[in-house]
């Protein structure tokens, strides 16, 4: 870390598996001791999670012991210290929902951005989930703004206890939000949203108050035939907007309902 500080080298390859080295921890230091390096990390075999929750952490991109040969070592490097470069340059503008602590619209975009070109060029599938907060109009008029905002807060709680840390979740305005889960191995879609549906039980059963929270949630998978990742937020709106239906028309008891899950 020193050496790295007063040399900023155009690039660190960080081994994840080094006696040394803490493991995500090491990249998260690093990339906030060196904000201005790119990082690139080693991981073992076939340990895409890993790789993901890495990129997360603050890496550029990760590559696979084994699978790595110097022209595409060459590769990935350049293309890290050029993408590095430009989210350089938006550095200056906030990334991060200020309410949720969450990626704001401009972060997500932007990473899930990355996790789609990387996804395509790696033949693996993920699923994109969009999510809305429902009725948090009347919320507002009934119980206060300050209701409201305790809502959208519960619907990120709900969603990071429901997802993976190597999802990724954002906010994207009002009462709206989006996670992208790219490790196929976490189980399918279908689950997530019973997770998901899981966690706002337990967060409503939680301390007492005058509103409950619910959850209208719709997902697209890559495998759907997107070939962009606007034609994915698309799909998932569209079907979050399939169970928001089905929601307003339910009793006063909100629930996510299983006709999320198709």
């Amino acid at each position: 870390m020193a050496e790295a500080k007063s040399k900023l080298p155009d690039v660190v390859l960080l081994d994840l598996n080094l006696p040394d080295s803490g493991g995500l921890d090491t990249v998260k230091s690093m990339s906030e001791g060196c904000p201005d390096v790119p990082i690139v990390v080693l991981t073992g075999l076939h340990d895409d999670a890993t790789g993901l929750a890495a990129i997360n952490a603050g890496a550029e991109d990760f590559l696979v012991k084994g699978e790595v040969d110097p022209a595409r070592l060459a590769l990935i490097l350049r293309f890290s210290v050029e993408r590095h470069r430009t989210l350089a340059a938006l550095r200056g503008l906030s990334t991060r929902d200020e309410l949720t602590g969450l990626h704001n619209r401009r972060g997500f975009l932007t990473l899930a951005s990355r996790h789609f070109a990387g996804s395509r060029q790696r033949s693996t599938s993920f699923a994109l989930f969009f999510i809305d907060v429902d009725g948090l109009k009347c919320i507002n008029d009934l119980y206060g703004h300050a209701a409201g905002d305790a809502a959208i807060a519960g619907a990120a709680e709900v969603l990071r206890k429901a997802l993976s840390r190597t999802d990724l979740l954002g906010r994207l305005g009002g009462d709206e939000f989006a996670a992208l889960r790219v490790e196929p191995g976490l189980g399918p879609p279908e689950a997530a949203v019973a997770r998901i549906r899981e966690m706002a039980d337990a967060f409503n059963a939680g301390a007492p108050r005058p509103w409950k929270l619910s959850l209208s949630v719709g997902f697209a998978r890559l495998t759907d035939g997107a070939t962009t990742l606007e034609d994915m937020l698309a799909e998932a709106d569209k079907a979050m907007y399939e169970v928001k239906g089905g929601n307003q028309r339910s009793t006063h008891r909100r629930q996510i309902p299983k006709g999320g899950e198709r």
